[in-house]
Order: structure tokens, then sequence, then C-alpha cells
């Protein structure tokens, strides 16, 4: 990207505003990729002197295409930002203004993520930014707008109470379901309870 200028204000010992390129000069250093960058501040004329400061370089963000649910679970997806970045971070939470729980994904290549074992029927909100490692250290985008997403409840099974389920046709085709309890079979005393019922 280009480099990064950011201003400096110069004051003297009694709160006057220097003016630059009179009083002073700026020079910068390091300034164009993601990083630790410094600016140097040399005062001329009428002053004498030096600052060295330093400033971070954040990577380029990135923005949410879509935030799909899934039982337990929501798979978020963006877009590919792949200049001076080495992955990207989620956050999502619960809470419009919550910090939540965060995932990091590794590789500019990869654009999407699913986030697992989350509460039921639960609204997120969802969020992505960029990171670069430099010399060990992480960088960070800003966080991008949030997208919402609730989170579907696991489908019930079918309950069969211990009974199991025949069907009979008879001569007339007419069709029958004959029910027993297995429960009674374990007591050879206890009769089965039995029913009979005409089948849609």
């Amino acid at each position: 990207g280009s480099r990064k200028t950011p201003s400096v204000t110069v004051k003297d010992s009694n709160g006057k505003a220097l003016k630059k390129n009179t009083d002073y000069k700026v020079t910068y250093s390091n300034n164009k990729n993601v990083g630790k960058a410094t600016v140097k501040v040399t005062l001329k004329g009428n002053y004498y002197g030096s600052k060295t400061m330093s400033f971070k370089i954040d990577p380029k963000g990135t923005s949410l295409s879509s935030v799909k649910a899934g039982t337990k679970s929501f798979t978020a997806k963006w877009k590919k930002q792949s200049k001076q970045t080495s992955g990207y971070q989620l956050r999502y939470s619960t809470s419009r203004t919550g910090s939540g729980s965060k995932s990091l994904i590794s590789g500019s290549s990869k654009t999407s993520k699913t986030i697992k074992n989350l509460k039921a029927k639960k609204k997120y909100y969802v969020r992505v930014r960029t990171y670069k490692k430099v010399n060990g250290v992480k960088y960070y985008s800003g966080w991008s707008k949030a997208k919402t997403v609730t989170t579907k409840k696991p489908a019930s099974k079918p309950s069969t109470g211990g009974s199991s389920t025949r069907v009979y046709i008879t001569e007339t085709g007419a069709r029958y379901h004959y029910n027993y309890n297995c429960r009674g079979l374990s007591n050879a005393r206890r009769k089965i309870p039995t029913t009979l019922s005409k089948a849609k």
C-alpha cells in the first residue's frame, strides 16, 4: 500500500505550536508495510533537538459475505483479503456490544469457518477482522460490521414409547396396526397389552 504519514504537532515549552519546515522537519521510516513504523522530528531555526516516536500500521480489513445458521452452529463466509494478511479472526457473541468468543483462522486463502457447540435457538452477533504477523507480533485490522444469525435446535427424535408396530392387510384390503408392548415380554405371567386399530 501507500506510505503512511500521520500528522505531527510540535509545541515549545510555552505551548506555542511550531511551524513545520520552518521550526522542525519530519522524517518517516518503515512506514509502508504492516508493522511498527517510526517518525522522527528534528528541530531547526531557533530550536534544537530531535525526538523519534513509533506508530502502528494495521492491515486492511474485510467484511462478512454471509452467516448461515446450523444446528447449534453457524457458518460464516467473508471476502478474501490476500495483501499483507496472515489470516482472519471471528468474534461472536449473544450481546450486541459484548466481546464474546474469538476464533483465529490461519491462512489468507481461507474464507469460511463453521463454529460448533453453541446454544440452540440463540441469536449471535458475528464480526470478522484480518491480522498480519510481523516478527512474532500480530497486527489486527478493525472489526467488520456485525451480521446476526440464530442457531437451530436439534431435530426431535420420534418416540416409540417402548412399543413396536406391525401393519396387517385383511382379505378385503383393509389395513390394521397391531401394537404390542415389549416390556411385558420380561414377565411370563404378565399379560402383554395389545391394540388393534384401523390404519390410515
